[in-house]
């Protein structure tokens, strides 16, 4: 499982699944529910709807909505 919200299965080598490694690659790291592997920086929680069509896309594989 997820090293961080240990929710699904590891998709990446630093042991994070595809939901967390998006928070991750977006700089969304707040949203990654272990308080541990947040670095402390002050992000808008409001997502984007460009970062909502990208998380439908490359973690959901929802191609066209």
């Amino acid at each position: 499982m997820c090293h961080e919200c240990q929710s699904f299965l590891i998709k990446f080598s630093n042991r994070l699944c595809k939901l967390c490694g998006f928070y991750l690659y977006e700089c969304l790291m707040d949203l990654i529910s272990n308080v541990t592997f947040q670095n402390g920086i002050s992000i808008n929680s409001t997502l984007q709807i460009e970062k909502i069509d990208s998380l439908l896309k490359h973690v959901f594989g929802f191609e066209s909505f």
